[in-house]
Parts: structure tokens; sequence; C-alpha cells
């Protein structure tokens, strides 16, 4: 798969699975959030919650990743510096995801106190 349509099949998938979680797709530069941390998708359901979405494409197989923490951190360190400026909002969510080869899709939640599985990927 060449770059370009890793790019395009990337980011159907990702609206798709925005969409279908009952958010509506937001292009990053639209939102004042991008000012904090570079998104790659950003997903709105009614007028205040937002989901941060930041993509990282893995070579390795799912399975051979030794840390999700050592794959991430750069977004891992972005978020938290976006979750610390607005503490407490419960309608800010923030997550990882991973793509992997063999197009399989891992979702992962940062939060102040780590980073977690999400359970609907």
């Amino acid at each position: 798969m060449t770059p370009t349509s890793q790019y395009r099949w990337i980011k159907r998938k990702s609206i798709k699975l925005l969409t279908s979680r009952g958010y509506q797709f937001v292009h990053p530069s639209d939102s004042f959030l991008s000012q904090y941390a570079r998104l790659s998708f950003i997903g709105m359901r009614g007028d205040y919650e937002a989901l941060c979405v930041k993509v990282n494409v893995s070579d390795l197989p799912f399975n051979e990743i030794r840390s999700i923490e050592g794959l991430c951190w750069k977004e891992i360190a972005q978020f938290n510096n976006l979750l610390t400026m607005y503490p407490g909002d419960m309608f800010l969510r923030c997550e990882v995801w991973i793509f992997a080869p063999y197009r399989e899709l891992y979702c992962f939640e940062v939060a102040k106190d780590g980073i977690r599985e999400a359970v609907y990927a």
C-alpha cells in the first residue's frame, strides 16, 4: 500500500469509527484544541463533547509492540498537557489510535492516571 492510499484508508476508517460512535468529524484546523496538541482528528458530539484523536501508524504487528507508552510517548505527553489545561473537564476525551499492519486498529484512551485500551474498538 502506498503512503497516499494508506493515509486515505486511515482517514476513511477513522471517520467511519467516529460517526459509528456518535461523533461528527471536525477537521483539527477548525478547532481551538489544535493550538495545544497536534491532532489527527476531532470528533464532536453535541456542542461541548470533544474527542481528540492522534493517529499513530506502527510498522510492527500489534502483538510485537512491547509498550504502548513507548510507541506513543509524544502523543501521551501532548494529551497530558491538554488535560492539565482543562482539569476536570468531563466533555474532553483524548485517544491514541494505532494502525498496525494487516489493517488492524487499536484505540487507547489517555487520562491523567495513564493510558488504557478503549473498550469499544
